[in-house]
């Protein structure tokens, strides 16, 4: 039986890897303080919403901008 080989990822899924693992410890660094914090439980939910959303909506972008002048 012949092995398998995996297939390389391509280099769009490298970059978004790289953008989401460079803004991941600062992301959570935040989350932690802002969770220990004396704000609202709903306030402080609603900003870690918005955090981690913009968080991956901005690794997103990298990779658009990044791929849009290749085409």
């Amino acid at each position: 039986m012949p092995a398998s080989r995996r297939r390389a990822l391509r280099w769009e899924s490298k970059l978004l890897l790289l953008s989401l693992a460079g803004g991941l410890p600062a992301l959570a660094w935040l989350s932690v303080v802002l969770w220990r914090s004396t704000f609202d439980p709903s306030l402080r939910i609603l900003v870690l919403a918005f955090l981690w959303l913009g968080w991956l909506v901005c690794s997103g972008l990298v990779v658009e901008r990044a791929m849009r002048p290749m085409q």
